[in-house]
Parts: structure tokens; C-alpha cells; sequence
């Protein structure tokens, strides 16, 4: 599973010491385990460090990071110089834990990476190998409609997992819709003509989670996108 070991995710943060290792035990009985932990990481301190390296004691291989966001009211080409050494010190650690971070693309006006090119400055001096990009095809096609076969070749050599969801265009926003109803699917064409990297991770969205009336309708959902996901890997 990703498992959201995040601020309001399946653990806290700071409850990570006492919960985690039962929750690897739980998944276990089941033949399941941590793949990736979707992190409110996405620099070096004291914290963070404490924090990977209770993932890296219960051999989870990856992790989500949390986002770089632009500040408008300030130049935005020195704060991609700033991102990038924090990248550099983050990757360096990883390195050193052996996990490998994982950042990903999302769209959003002040959201690094959403053009993908600026992801590609930030990570110019890193090593795929200990901090990649989990390349989204939903938000990828969307911020680049026209464009995302650039911002995919730009980005390609880091490529660390692949997250998979899909959106159509609906009375001119988008909305989240049922893997291969939407716009999504020749981006993921394209990733599985030069070879799938790292996981696949599926998000489906299109439904509340957080609202227990709704659980069967989800399950459902998400048993229809896997089975959607196994025809595209077909």
C-alpha cells in the first residue's frame, strides 16, 4: 500500500514510534506491505531525519514527499535554487538510509513541479536513484494539455514511480472521473512504450473516502480501476 503516515493520515507523525511497526505486522497477516509512505517531508532537520529513519527500520523503500510551493510575492527563479539544495541534502540522506524520496508532480498555480520543467531545474544535480519524480499522468495532462509529451521527455531519466488517476473536462473545469473515462490514458501509453520505472500507485478520487456511508461505493470504485489499470498493463 502508499499508507499516509502524514499529519491526518493513517498515523501521526509523532505516534510513528509506537505504530508503526503493528501496522507493518497487520499488513503482513494479509501478504501486504508498505511500498510507499506518503510524508509531510521535504527537507533535512531533526525531525525528518528521525522520521526516515524509523521508515528505513521497518525496510519501507519509499516515500512521498510533501510539496515545494512558489511564493508569488517574491522571484521565483532564486527560490527553485533554494529548493534544489534542499533536494541535494534530502537526497543525501536518503542515500544514506537507503529509501529512495519520491516527489510528485501535482497541478496547482503554486504548486513546483505542476509545469514540470521547473521540477527538472530543481532536481538537475540529484541522483534519481535516491530522490526521483512520481510522475502523475492526471495532473500531468492537465496542466500540459498539449505539451505533457515535453514535460514527460524533460522529466523521463528521473523517474522514480508512476501514479495513475484519471479527469475529463467537464463544463470547462476539471473533474475526477473513473480510470479511462477521462484524458489521461495516452500519457500512460507513452510511460509504458519506453518502460514502466518504480511502482505503480493508484489514486482514485472520485469519491469520498472519508465519508463511511460511501465505503462500498469506493471499494467498488477502486476494484473497477484496478481491473481498468490490469487492461492498459495488458
Amino acid at each position: 500500500i502508499e499508507a499516509t503516515l502524514r499529519p491526518g493520515g493513517q498515523i501521526e507523525p509523532a505516534n510513528l514510534s509506537r505504530e508503526l511497526a503493528g501496522l507493518c505486522e497487520a499488513l503482513a497477516k494479509h501478504d501486504q506491505k508498505i511500498l510507499i509512505a506518503a510524508s509531510d517531508v521535504n527537507h533535512v532537520s531533526g525531525d525528518s531525519e528521525v522520521y526516515l529513519r524509523q521508515l528505513a527500520s521497518q525496510s519501507v523503500p519509499y516515500f512521498r514527499m510533501a510539496y515545494y510551493r512558489y511564493d508569488f510575492g517574491k522571484p521565483l527563479l532564486p527560490q527553485l535554487d533554494a529548493f534544489a539544495r534542499q533536494a541535494e541534502q534530502l537526497a543525501e540522506l536518503c542515500k544514506d538510509l537507503q529509501i529512495k524520496a519520491l516527489y510528485q508532480n501535482h497541478a496547482g498555480r503554486n504548486y513546483v513541479g505542476a509545469a514540470v520543467w521547473d521540477l527538472r531545474r530543481v532536481l538537475a544535480e540529484v541522483s534519481p536513484e535516491h530522490l526521483a519524480v512520481a510522475l502523475d499522468i492526471r495532473h500531468t495532462t492537465l496542466e500540459l494539455s498539449q505539451s505533457y509529451q515535453a514535460g514527460y521527455h524533460v522529466i523521463r531519466d528521473h523517474l522514480g514511480a508512476v501514479y495513475v488517476k484519471d479527469f475529463a473536462w467537464i463544463d470547462g473545469k476539471p473533474v475526477n472521473v473513473p480510470l479511462g473515462k477521462g484524458r489521461s490514458k495516452p500519457l500512460f501509453d507513452l510511460i509504458l512504450r519506453d518502460g514502466l520505472v518504480g511502482p505503480l500507485s493508484l489514486h482514485m478520487e472520485y469519491t469520498d473516502h472519508n465519508d463511511p456511508g460511501q465505503t462500498e461505493t469506493s471499494w467498488q470504485a477502486i476494484a473497477a480501476d484496478v481491473k481498468t489499470l490490469q487492461g492498459w498493463l495488458a
